[in-house]
C-alpha cells in the first residue's frame, strides 16, 4: 500500500495569488521609491521589500508545490520544501487533537521532538483524516495552560469546554465588528469627535473582552493553542486601521506629539497588563513572552493613533489664518501634496486636486491652523484661493 497526499490545486492556486499579490506590493513600493525625488530608504526597508517581494512569495510557491505525504505499510513520510521526515508506524503512540480539533498530531512513542502535526487543509485532503482515526487511537489530554485555567476557577473539564466554545464565538462576533470599522475608518476623509472617541475606546474594548473571559481568551499568533489567533489579527487590524486614518492629518509640530504619544502608550500597556493577567499567570514561559510582545507592538502603535485622533477630534480651537509660499509640489498616484513653511517646520500637506492643480511653487495660499485638543498643532484647511504675486509699484508713464 502507497498513499501520496500533496496540496490541492485550490490551496496551490491561493498560494500562487498570495505570492503574485505581495509581489506587486513590493514592486509598488520599489517605483515610488526610485520616483521619489531626493529620496534615499534605509537599508532595512530594503530588506523589508526584498523579503515581502521576493524571499516570501518564493518560499510560498515552492513550499506548495513541494510538499508531500507518503504513506506506506511501515512508514509515513513528509517532504518539504527544506527537509525530509520520516515516522515509522511502528512507533506512534496515537494521535492527539489541538486547537478544538484544528489540528491535528500523531504522537512518537519516545520522543515528542518526532511528533507530526497537521492542519485541517492537508486532513481533508485523500482521506488523511480518516485514515489517522482508522489506524490510531485517540490519546487528547487536556491542554496544559487550559487544565491551569479549569483549577483556577474551580470548574469541571465540562465547564472549561464550555466556556472555551463560548469565548471563542464571542471572540468571532468581537473579531467582526473589528474588522468592519477597520475597513470604515480606512476609508473615511474626515475628522470628528464620534471617530475619535470610537477609535479611542473600541481598542479598549478589545482588552475588556480579554479581561471578562478569565483567561480563555489571549494575545497571541500561534496555531497551536485553545483559542484562535485571528481576534488578535483583528485587534492588530483595528489598531493599525485607525493609525494609517491619521496618517490624513498634517501635524506641525511633531515634537510635540512624543510626550503625548507616550502617554498613551503607557495607558494602553497597563490596561493591557490588567487584561491578561491571568494569562501571565497561568501560561507557560514562552506564551507569557509573546504575549507581553504583541502587548507593545499594539501599544506603540495605539498611542500614535489615539494621540492624533484626540487631539483633532475634540479641537474646539479657533483657526488661525496665515499666508503661506507653496515650497514645492508632489503627486503620486491619487493623492497630491504641497510643501509649505511652518514657524521653523517645513511640512508636508495632503490637498485636493484643484488646489494642487491652481498653486504652482511660489504661489501664496490661506493657511487655517488650529491648537490641537492635546496642544499639537495641526493644519485644518488650506483654502483654495491663490493669492497673485504682487506687481512692481513702478510703471512707465505714456
Amino acid at each position: 500500500m502507497k498513499k501520496v497526499i500533496t496540496h490541492s490545486s485550490r490551496s496551490k492556486t491561493i498560494r500562487v495569488l498570495v505570492a503574485l499579490m505581495l509581489f506587486l506590493v513590493a514592486a509598488g513600493f520599489t517605483t515610488m521609491i526610485f520616483l521619489e525625488k531626493d529620496f534615499t530608504p534605509p537599508i532595512p526597508t530594503w530588506f523589508i521589500i526584498i523579503i515581502m517581494g521576493v524571499a516570501l512569495p518564493v518560499w510560498l510557491v515552492l513550499s506548495a508545490f513541494k510538499f508531500k505525504i507518503e504513506i506506506t505499510t511501515t512508514s509515513i513520510v513528509i517532504t518539504t520544501l527544506f527537509k525530509k521526515r520520516e515516522l515509522k508506524l511502528e512507533h506512534i503512540k496515537g494521535f492527539k487533537y489541538l486547537r478544538q480539533g484544528y489540528i491535528m498530531v500523531l504522537v512518537h512513542r519516545d520522543d515528542s521532538a518526532l511528533d507530526m502535526s497537521f492542519e485541517q487543509a492537508i486532513l481533508r485532503t485523500n482521506g488523511l483524516k480518516e485514515w489517522i482515526k482508522e489506524s490510531f487511537d485517540d490519546i487528547t489530554e487536556e491542554d496544559v495552560e487550559v487544565k491551569a485555567i479549569r483549577q483556577s476557577q474551580n470548574l469541571d473539564e465540562a465547564a472549561t469546554a464550555r466556556g472555551i466554545d463560548k469565548a471563542n464565538k464571542n471572540a468571532k462576533v468581537v473579531s467582526g465588528i473589528f474588522v468592519l470599522y477597520s475597513f470604515l475608518i480606512f476609508f473615511y476623509q474626515g475628522n470628528s469627535s464620534l471617530v475619535a472617541v470610537l477609535s479611542f475606546f473600541l481598542p479598549l474594548t478589545g482588552l475588556y473582552f480579554i479581561y471578562i473571559n478569565r483567561g480563555f481568551v489571549k494575545l497571541h499568533f500561534s496555531t497551536n493553542r485553545k483559542t484562535s489567533p485571528l481576534y488578535t489579527l483583528s485587534l492588530l487590524l483595528l489598531i493599525t486601521s485607525i493609525a494609517l486614518q491619521t496618517r490624513r492629518t498634517d501635524i506641525v509640530d511633531h515634537s510635540a506629539v512624543l510626550l503625548v504619544v507616550t502617554q498613551f502608550t503607557v495607558l494602553f500597556v497597563i490596561l493591557s497588563v490588567i487584561a491578561i493577567r491571568k494569562n501571565l499567570i497561568l501560561g507557560t514561559k514562552g506564551n507569557r513572552i509573546e504575549e507581553v510582545m504583541i502587548v507593545l507592538m499594539l501599544a506603540i502603535i495605539y498611542g500614535y493613533a489615539s494621540a492624533i485622533n484626540v487631539n483633532v477630534g475634540f479641537d474646539n480651537s479657533t483657526p488661525v489664518e496665515s499666508i503661506q509660499r507653496v515650497l514645492e509640489k508632489k503627486a503620486e498616484g491619487e493623492s497630491r501634496a504641497i510643501f509649505i513653511s511652518v514657524g521653523a517646520e517645513q511640512i508636508e500637506v495632503n490637498v485636493s486636486r484643484d488646489l494642487f492643480e491652481k498653486n504652482d511653487s511660489g504661489d501664496k495660499i490661506r493657511v487655517y491652523q488650529k491648537q490641537g485638543f492635546l496642544g499639537i498643532p495641526w493644519i485644518w484647511k488650506v483654502e483654495n484661493k491663490k493669492i497673485p504675486h504682487q506687481k512692481g509699484k513702478g510703471s512707465a508713464a505714456s
